[in-house]
């Protein structure tokens, strides 16, 4: 028994358009949808209400976050229409999908990051405060190196992620490959 050591044709390595797309398509649209309504209402609740620009900007991030995932879902389901019908392993269609992807991440998690840093920041000060000391300058540098360092890795983590993943999904791990059926 011989085995064939050729490399396939390319409709051979044609991706097939899933239902699992759709369901992502769907999903992500109906659900970020949902979420986009409620976030562009509490913005201008907040506008029009809140002293704190602090609430604004996590309404904001969290709207861009939907509107990026619902642009990350579109550009995904019709990539994978795209690399059904098409020799091409790469189009600019699921560039833009890596992309919408990142920064959906990067605005979630972001906005999370400051949510619970401020959260977790007051509930140490408060104490402070109650015992009637006052904040030592060392808590406060130390707790904006915490800050900053939390923005760089939640924003550098998607980055990364999405680079490794763009990497991995656009083909150019295939010349190593094609080089080892011959």
């Amino acid at each position: 028994m011989e085995m064939d050591n050729s490399p396939p044709s390319p409709s051979e390595l044609r991706v097939q358009h899933l239902w699992s797309v759709d369901l992502y398509y769907y999903v992500t649209l109906i659900c970020d949808s949902i979420l986009l309504l409620a976030y562009i209402y509490t913005f201008f609740k907040a506008w029009t209400g809140t002293r704190y620009s602090f609430i604004l900007l996590l309404v904001t991030l969290l709207t861009l976050s939907s509107v990026m995932g619902i642009v990350g879902a579109i550009y995904t389901r019709r990539a994978s229409f795209e690399a059904s019908i098409s020799d091409e392993l790469w189009s600019d269609d699921i560039r833009v999908s890596f992309v919408a992807a990142m920064l959906s991440d990067i605005c979630l998690n972001v906005s999370i990051w400051c949510f619970s840093f401020r959260y977790w920041n007051i509930s140490f000060v408060m104490l402070v405060r109650l015992a009637g000391e006052t904040v030592s300058a060392c808590f406060k540098a130390t707790s904006i190196t915490i800050f900053a360092a939390g923005l760089l890795f939640n924003t550098l983590v998607p980055v990364l992620r999405s680079y490794f993943a763009f990497k991995m999904n656009s083909g150019s791990t295939l010349q190593e490959h094609e080089s080892n059926w011959y």
